[in-house]
Formats: C-alpha cells, sequence, structure tokens
C-alpha cells in the first residue's frame, strides 16, 4: 500500500500558476492514500473532489482560517480523525487508536513532539504506548542513507532569495504504529521535487513524503517434526521400520496437535525428515505422506509449508539431521517476518539457543503429550519481534495531523 503525505502551500500563494502543478504532483505519486495540508476550500472542492483515482475523500479546515487539511484514498474511510482541528484530540496525548499518523509536523526530528511519538520522552506526564516508528528514518537507517528534508530552504528553488531562518528539516513525516510485527518497508521517497520548466520553481515549499508499506498477515507457527512426536516407542527396535517407513502415526497425537492448532490458530510448517516426501508445492510424492495429510485433515489440520533443506550429504549420510534443523528453521523465520509467535516440536537437541528457548521436546518413546501441549501454548504466547503489526488496507484506521 502507497501511503503519501504533502503540504501544497495553499494554491493561491507564491510565484507562478502553481494549481496544476500541484494536481501533477498529486497524480503522480500514485499514493493509495494522501494526506494534503494547507488546502482551501475551493481547491477541495472544485479539484481534489473531482479527482477519479480517489473515490474517498475528507475535509477539515483550520480554525478561524481559509484553508484546512484533507485525505484522499481508493479506499473507504472505517474511521479518521484530524487531529489539528479536533480539541478533544489535541488537548490529549492519547493517540493510541490510530495505526498511522502523518503529516507536517512543523518541527523536526529533535522536537519533543517526535521523541513523544517514538517513545522517547513522556509529554504533560502522558507516555505514547504503544510508540511509533517514523517511516522515513527507520528507512534511511535500514539503507544506510542520509535522511533526506522536506522543508530544504537551500536547494528548494522556492526558497530562493528569502532570508529563511529554518536549517533544512524533516517536517513532513509518516508514523506507522508499533502495535506488533506485520509490515514491511519496500521503499520510502520524496516527491514534489521536479522543478517546472516554465517557472523553474517546484510546487510547493515542501516536498512530499511517500512509502510503499506491505502490511502483512500474522500468524504463528508450529515447526512440526513427525518421529518421536506423533509417534513413539522411537527407540523400540519392533518398531523402527514402520516409523522409517512412514507407517506408525498415533491418532491421538494428532488431536493433541489439533487442539493446539485450535486454541493458537497456529500454522504447521512440516521440519522433520518427512518434508522429503512431499514436492516442493507440498504434494505427496509418497503414500506415508498421503496417508500423513489424510490424518491431519480427519483433524481439520494441513501442512502450510516445510523449512528449507540445508543438509549436506555428509548429514544425510550419518543422519545427523539435528546439527542443521536449527538454522532452517532460522532460515524460515528471516523469510517470513508475519511470524507472530513460533514453537518447535522436536525430540532432538537442535543446538542453538535461540531455537532452545521456543522448543518443545517430547520424549521419543513416549511422543507429544498434553503437557507438551500447554509448554507449547504457553511459548507461542512469546512475543517475536519480527515486524510490526496487523492491518487490513480496507479498514485500518487512518489520520492526517498537523499543517
Amino acid at each position: 500500500m502507497r501511503i503519501a503525505t504533502y503540504n501544497v502551500w495553499n494554491e493561491n500563494k507564491g510565484i507562478g500558476n502553481r494549481l496544476e502543478q500541484i494536481l501533477k504532483e498529486i497524480r503522480n505519486v500514485g499514493a493509495d492514500l494522501i494526506a494534503l495540508q494547507e488546502i482551501t476550500p475551493e481547491f477541495y472542492r472544485e479539484h481534489l473532489l473531482n479527482m477519479p483515482e480517489y473515490p474517498y475523500s475528507e475535509f477539515s479546515k483550520y480554525t478561524g482560517e481559509d484553508e484546512g487539511l484533507a485525505i484522499l484514498s481508493k479506499y473507504p474511510f472505517t474511521n479518521r480523525t484530524f487531529l489539528h482541528t479536533d480539541r478533544t484530540y489535541m488537548n490529549s496525548c492519547a493517540l493510541a487508536d490510530y495505526f498511522i499518523v502523518l503529516g507536517d509536523f512543523n518541527c523536526g526530528i529533535n522536537s519533543s513532539v517526535h521523541r513523544f511519538m517514538t517513545g522517547e520522552q513522556t509529554i504533560y506526564g502522558s507516555e505514547a504506548k504503544p510508540y511509533w516508528y517514523e517511516v522515513s528514518s527507520v528507512y534511511a537507517a535500514i539503507k544506510g542513507q542520509s535522511l533526506l528534508p522536506t522543508l530544504d530552504c537551500i536547494n528548494n528553488p522556492r526558497w530562493k532569495g528569502k532570508d529563511a531562518t529554518y536549517a533544512p528539516e524533516n517536517f513532513d513525516r509518516i508514523y506507522v504504529m508499533d502495535v506488533r510485527n506485520g509490515y514491511r518497508f519496500d521503499r520510502v521517497e520524496l516527491f514534489g521535487t521536479e522543478v517546472n520548466p516554465e517557472n523553474n520553481l517546484c510546487a510547493s515549499d515542501h516536498y512530499g513524503v511517500m512509502a510503499d508499506i506491505e502490511f502483512l498477515k500474522m500468524s504463528k507457527v508450529i515447526f512440526l517434526d513427525i518421529d518421536g512426536v506423533l509417534n513413539s516407542g522411537f527407540w523400540n527396535e519392533k518398531h523402527q521400520k514402520e516409523i522409517s517407513d512412514g507407517a506408525l502415526i498415533d491418532k491421538e497425537k494428532i488431536r493433541l496437535l489439533a487442539g493446539l492448532c485450535a486454541k493458537t490458530d497456529a500454522r504447521i510448517i512440516l521440519h522433520s525428515g518427512w518434508r522429503f516426501w512431499f514436492d516442493e508445492g507440498g504434494t505427496p510424492l509418497r503414500s506415508e505422506a498421503g496417508r500423513l495429510v489424510s490424518l491431519l485433515a480427519q483433524e481439520g489440520l494441513k501442512i502450510s509449508g516445510m523449512t528449507p533443506d540445508l543438509t549436506t550429504e555428509e548429514i544425510r549420510k550419518t543422519k545427523k539431521f539435528s546439527l542443521v534443523k536449527a538454522d532452517e528453521i532460522l532460515l524460515w523465520l528471516k523469510k517470513h517476518p508475519e511470524t507472530s509467535g513460533w514453537v518447535v516440536l522436536d525430540d532432538l537437541v537442535l543446538h542453538n539457543e535461540t531455537v532452545a528457548g521456543h522448543q518443545v521436546k517430547p520424549d521419543a518413546e513416549v511422543g507429544l503429550t498434553l503437557e507438551n501441549i500447554l509448554e507449547a501454548e504457553r511459548i507461542l504466547e512469546q512475543k517475536w519481534d519480527a515486524g510490526l503489526w496487523d492491518c487490513n488496507r480496507e479498514s485500518g484506521r487512518l489520520t492526517a495531523v498537523g499543517r
């Protein structure tokens, strides 16, 4: 989802016919949702309301002034608040109902406002909790880039010849709440930087900020081993062939697993040697794998994926799979930042401290027990800090802030 904010600086101000230049910048950024500041009622009514790209919009005028805030969206709103014009919210620090806060804050990232939003200080004894992540700062840090100013009194030609006292600053910002895992910044850029060859000016005295944010559907994961978990008597020589042939699966263990999945809404990721009996798409290649799928389906379960294969020829010969199982799990997690909690059900020692903290280790001679399930429930409730938050693009609550 592409989200943007842009202070257009009241289209009636400044040199040159800026109206078409502003509209061009808004169209070119192609945001799914864009917050606009310093919008006149006429500009909103005569132009913004007529943009076919944005069937949904809102406008609120600043108190006692002839301009205000607008939001344009490709998707319907379920709720929004203009914090600058709503004194209920202005006079409190209670922003916790809002997932996205964006706009021109009239202050930089060293301000008390930014420090409050990011959890670095209180204001009037109130704390922002959960905190927010400021998109441009986080993206710049991840990419090893400098944070570019949106109010650039040195390079924006709109400021040429003016006695500006501002140092270039990041006044225009997008904050996303640190609710719990679940988003990724794919791209963050400034826009509104194009100079019109007719007047040699940018559209506004501010640059806009746009962010491509992928909102991820969060899920909990059970990394499932089979032998010693869904069967028992593993070390009993009488059962060695049955187990290696995939013939011994305990239906009662599957029922216990189904109860865990039902209570925690967790998905099953196969990290057993059994995964070699499936193709890459999860289709069984052997009858034993087909039987496992059938038994799981009887309890409403399915295999949602498999860990990658990091085994070597030597490991396969010696069957020392436990040496790489932890690395396979951690690699899978790295590729799936939408994971909000995870547990490993495996009877083997996996030689990794991180994985050990998430592992339930059944007795291979007994297999999965109710006590194991209760321990797994507890582990799945632990926070796994792999991302940020879950939001449906059509129902997330969004707001524009500041001017």
